[in-house]
């Protein structure tokens, strides 16, 4: 039996040290919203707002990036406005995170009415793919 609790012990060891990866190799591995040649992020922002504005329904968005910087990419968009459903005028926020370079997953809720989490293909209108730093 000694052996075996020498193994087991090895074994967890082991997977625990794989659980604690650095955050700084972790984060150059993640997908990463980047900015398209020539645009600023002013400008493209306004790009993604102008397209939620048009979708009908919606209107008054204001978006924003956030964990991380024009050279390494941002990790999450997100955006809030007004939805208009029934007659009646809601909030909502959208949230939207890379999975792949291919798929993003977005999380959109109406105050009071919905909350949706979904993955979808990612279409690059707005932002490339960037995954290392």
């Amino acid at each position: 039996m000694p052996k075996r609790t020498g193994l087991m012990k090895k074994i967890i060891l082991v997977v625990l040290s794989a659980l604690v990866v650095p955050s700084s190799v972790l984060a150059q591995t993640l997908p990463r919203y980047a900015l398209k040649p020539g645009m600023t992020l002013g400008q493209s922002l306004a790009n993604g707002q102008r397209q939620i504005n048009r979708a009908a329904g919606f209107s008054n968005a204001t978006c924003w990036v956030y964990d991380g910087n024009a050279k390494l990419g941002w990790r999450h968009t997100a955006c809030v406005g007004n939805y208009s459903y029934a007659g009646k005028t809601y909030r909502f926020k959208a949230t939207s995170t890379p999975v792949s370079c291919s798929r993003e997953r977005f999380t959109f809720v109406v105050l009071g009415v919905q909350r949706r989490t979904y993955t979808q293909a990612w279409t690059h209108r707005v932002f490339n793919c960037k995954v290392s730093g």
